[in-house]
């Protein structure tokens, strides 16, 4: 995902985010905000920047993680087929990965903001929507390499893709569960050590893909 190619994405979705609250705003009915708040087990996908061990095992050890998420929807357009709407959205997304070995360790965190495309649906007390999007990510690795503390850090563009059921308990709370997909790329990272500074870039390939699959679970508040 080159840089025009990904600056032409973050543009159009932005375009979409502003050009449907006019719309939005003048339909009469099936106003409806959504709130989410969701947590569950993540996993980290493509390649490892700047971590301190490069086995295999370290790295297997090192995916599994922990990802939190806060989602808003506007179910605002209709679409005028089986009670579909197309909506706004923003969504924040954080996750955390750990790992450690003999003479170092290495703690992950991500952070991702970025507005929404989505698409609702429902059918009796079973809800569902789709959502893509585009936005800032900032990556931040907290390691240690024989007890002297080392930092990792990049910020770059990326871009997601989400899957939601949900069940109503009452016509404003549900139950809830989520598939996101979130994938990024960096041709360089910051890297602290020993109180110098450095800009390491990936000689090899050019640019580093990596990214999260989470499965998340929650509550989502109608109002």
């Amino acid at each position: 995902m080159n840089r025009k190619l990904r600056a032409s994405l973050f543009g159009a979705l932005w375009g979409v985010f502003i050009g449907t609250l006019p719309l939005t705003a003048q339909e009469g009915g099936g106003r409806q905000s959504v709130l989410s708040v969701q947590a569950g087990p993540s996993g980290y996908t493509g390649r490892f920047l700047g971590i301190t061990q490069t086995t295999g095992a370290y790295r297997s050890d090192l995916r599994p993680g922990m990802a939190w998420h806060v989602f808003y929807g506007y179910r605002g357009l209709s679409t005028g087929k089986n009670g579909l709407h197309l909506g706004p959205g923003l969504l924040y997304q954080g996750s955390t990965y750990h790992g450690s070995w003999d003479d170092g360790s290495d703690r992950i965190g991500m952070h991702y903001l970025a507005p929404q495309f989505a698409l609702f649906g429902q059918h009796g007390s079973w809800a569902w929507q789709a959502a893509l999007g585009a936005g800032w990510l900032h990556y931040k690795d907290h390691s240690r390499v024989y007890g002297k503390p080392r930092q990792v850090t990049m910020n770059t563009l990326g871009g997601n893709l989400s899957v939601e059921g949900e069940y109503l308990l009452t016509t404003q709370w549900g139950i809830s569960a989520r598939f996101n997909w979130l994938l990024a790329t960096s041709a360089h990272y910051q890297l602290e050590y020993h109180g110098e500074h450095y800009t390491v870039r990936h000689p090899d390939t050019g640019e580093g893909y990596f990214g999260q699959l989470s499965v998340l679970f929650g509550v989502n508040w109608h109002f």
